[in-house]
């Protein structure tokens, strides 16, 4: 994916040697990256620590907004510090005993006109705003939000997020802002990966509407009545910092690309610093996803849509094993499922990399050996026609312990198919 045109923003891409993505860069040679870290792009400057953390980004004309990164002993990000002219941002953040976000606090404190930047001349600064968030979980899904402001005033439950069951999906939102208030309930509208699109009041009104970049940043806010921070599943929009929490780290929509590396290393990957998956059709609720993931034992699904008519085959697709019915419902919201389809099973598989690899397998070698693969398809809405996949499971010329384990996966298939005599092989 090299272009992505819509009608809220065009979107152009390029990709260096090692297929490390360069988000808004129309020429590799607008960039630099030395070991998988993205060092320039535009005018955008990074700069990493021996960890691989980024530390440091500068950007603007002449590199005057600046932002500064701050880490603990566990590479976990404490601290984001912003100068931009006469304004200088500061937001820190806390974490339990299993890593998970607790608590954010943000300050904003503007210097005089007539003041050089001085942090330590209190008479000359504005505090603008001071106010904290406090995060509550279940297991590794946010459940809840609540805000102080340095003035005292506590909203302890101001937010509790609901889910579909065993998913990052968010449902509804319920609101809150007293224990003797009545709750108001808002109702998420999901794109087919589960990402927000629209929140809707009791009432059917569309409370908070947005259009989202390719990877993640937000491109137009249509409607802005309240606050609405999920973005990819698993992913937190800090409005402080631009970037997004993920569980594990943080991620950066802008550039599309992680501020640190993998926390399992090699086998995220080459790229230990890219979003790990196709944006486009696949999520990575935790920052990470292990090719030997089993999904709590329920293990997964490899499918198809197939013509009524003609027997063909236009899609292939995995997904967890206890959510398949959810997500024969998604293809149908978005278009793909349409009347003139059925869905079928092709295999069952115990992990996620077994699945991937059968995915890849089947969308190369159905229609005897056409495949399923549809690149014309790309950018336009999905229904008869367009039905088929635009991008492959993973990309065969990967030689990271990842793509080795899918490749694996794809051979089990093969031979899984030609023993019991299906298709080509």
């Amino acid at each position: 994916m090299r272009r992505v045109l819509t009608s809220e923003s065009e979107e152009f891409f390029e990709f260096d040697p090692a297929n490390t993505i360069l988000v808004d860069v129309r020429n590799v040679r607008d960039a630099s990256v030395q070991g998988g870290r993205v060092l320039m792009r535009g005018d955008c400057h990074y700069e990493y620590d021996n960890a691989g953390n980024r530390v440091r980004l500068r950007r603007g004309q002449g590199g005057a907004h600046i932002f500064r990164y701050v880490y603990d002993d566990m590479n976990n990000l404490i601290e984001v510090r912003e100068e931009r002219g006469r304004t200088r941002r500061i937001t820190r953040f806390a974490y339990d005993a299993l890593t998970r976000r607790v608590s954010k606090a943000h300050r904003e404190i503007m210097e005089a006109a007539n003041s050089p930047l001085t942090p330590d001349r209190e008479d000359s600064e504005e505090l603008v705003r001071d106010e904290t968030t406090w995060f509550l979980w279940n297991g590794d899904a946010l459940l809840a939000e609540g805000r102080s402001s340095g003035t005292g005033t506590f909203d302890p439950l101001a937010l509790v997020y609901v889910y579909e069951p065993d998913s990052f999906r968010p449902a509804a939102q319920i609101l809150r802002h007293s224990a003797d208030a009545e709750s108001k309930i808002l109702l998420y509208w999901l794109d087919h990966i589960g990402t927000p699109q629209e929140l809707s009041n009791e009432n059917g009104e569309l409370v908070w509407q947005v259009a989202l970049k390719a990877w993640g940043k937000t491109a137009r806010v249509f409607v802005g009545r309240v606050s609405q921070n999920l973005r990819f599943q698993g992913q937190y929009y800090d409005e402080e910092t631009g970037l997004h929490y993920n569980r594990f780290r943080h991620y950066d929509p802008s550039s599309g690309i992680f501020l640190s590396q993998d926390p399992i290393t090699l086998l995220g990957g080459e790229r230990p610093f890219s979003y790990p998956t196709n944006p486009m059709n696949q999520v990575d609720p935790l920052g990470l996803i292990d090719p030997g993931d089993t999904n709590g034992g329920k293990g997964y699904v490899v499918y198809q849509l197939v013509d009524r008519k003609t027997g063909d085959v236009k899609y292939v697709g995995i997904t967890e094993a206890d959510r398949y019915e959810q997500r024969m419902a998604e293809h149908r919201r978005s278009g793909r499922y349409h009347g003139g389809l059925r869905d079928g099973t092709i295999t069952n598989t115990s992990t996620y990399g077994a699945a991937r690899g059968a995915e890849q397998y089947h969308i190369e070698h159905a229609n005897n050996g056409k495949g399923t693969l549809s690149l014309d398809s790309r950018g336009k809405p999905l229904g008869k026609g367009t039905e088929g996949n635009r991008a492959r499971s993973y990309d065969p010329a990967r030689t990271d312990l990842r793509a080795t384990a899918y490749k694996n996966e794809y051979d089990n298939e093969r031979r899984r198919v030609t023993s019991i005599g299906l298709g080509c092989n």
